[in-house]
């Protein structure tokens, strides 16, 4: 058996070779609430995530006459056939991810290649560019100015609108305020070697910069995904709208009626009342709602580990 003495030296107790910091009553009772605040916070997340997947597989009795319930009393797949068998539901979702990854990818290549620029010191009137840059981020042409110039150019009504106009004035100066933290040693010893300013850019920079890229490519994916107001305004086309604009129109089911611009199945269990007695209207709007948030749920674990690294670095250098 092994005896270690110990020895108490102000916050700390020294047994052996260890030296164990001893928390005082104001620290003990702060991480008590600390993490007491956590939970009850986490709660109030999972808890409306959890009981619309519980809605999704639930009949529209039990939704509408029981409350809380860990489980369905009885598994109902008719709501997911309901949404998986809908073409609507997946032209929309074609629309949505053939947006979604245009825009991102056209969003950071412009944040990037007007980012380093800004991020050089030898860059000329550099300055007045970043001004330029954060003036749009309080005054912009409006909307109709924007609309007048999309149907001169004849985009409306079609998908490349909703590309455009997607990059982002915020995350082009986190990646100028990242790519200020790289050594510029790294980027005068491969000038020195003959490489150009483009071949620096993509060679050194970008690879350096996967975190805050990450970070970004994120934004960009829930943003673009997300977004539904562009596709209200600039498309009226059914066949070219985005899925979050589907999800819209089903959950305003009942005060507009769809329907006749709209010959898919789905909407009709939702606006036709003989048609709900055959299925859980609640219950397919579950199903929608978990259809069209599970994309950006897959995604981001594959980039939350550059997430907190990117923003934390981007932000703090100016």
């Amino acid at each position: 058996m092994k005896i270690g003495v110990g020895i108490k030296t102000g916050n700390y107790i020294k047994t052996g070779k260890s030296m164990k910091m001893r928390n005082s009553m104001g620290e003990k009772i702060f991480n008590i609430l600390n993490l007491t605040f956590f939970m009850v916070f986490c709660i109030t997340i999972i808890y409306p995530i959890y009981q619309i997947v519980v809605n999704s597989f639930s009949a529209e009795a039990e939704i509408l006459s029981k409350g809380f319930r860990l489980i369905p009393e009885k598994l109902y797949f008719v709501n997911w056939q309901k949404v998986l068998l809908s073409k609507l539901m997946w032209n929309s979702f074609y629309n949505s991810v053939f947006v979604t990854a245009l825009a991102s990818v056209y969003s950071m290549f412009l944040s990037a290649t007007y980012a380093y620029p800004l991020s050089r010191k030898d860059m000329p009137d550099r300055n007045f560019w970043t001004f330029f840059l954060i003036f749009t981020m309080f005054f912009s042409g409006g909307l109709i100015p924007y609309f007048l110039l999309m149907r001169d150019l004849g985009l409306v009504n079609t998908r490349w609108v909703l590309i455009i106009g997607s990059i982002s004035v915020w995350n082009t100066l986190i990646m100028r305020n990242f790519f200020m933290t790289i050594p510029d040693s790294l980027q005068e010893s491969a000038k020195i070697d003959g490489a150009s300013d483009i071949t620096v850019m993509w060679k050194i920079i970008l690879p350096l910069s996967l975190p805050v890229l990450a970070t970004v490519l994120l934004w960009n994916l829930v943003a673009n995904w997300n977004a539904w107001v562009n596709c209200l305004i600039y498309i009226s086309d059914p066949g070219k709208q985005v899925l979050q604009i589907v999800l819209r129109n089903i959950l305003t089911a009942s005060t507009y009626n769809i329907l006749s611009q709209n010959g898919d199945d789905i909407y009709k269990q939702i606006t036709d009342p003989s048609a709900r007695k055959s299925v859980s209207t609640e219950g397919i709007k579950a199903a929608i709602f978990l259809f069209t948030t599970f994309p950006i749920l897959v995604s981001y674990p594959f980039l939350q580990k550059y997430f907190v690294k990117g923003i934390m670095i981007g932000s703090l250098k100016g």
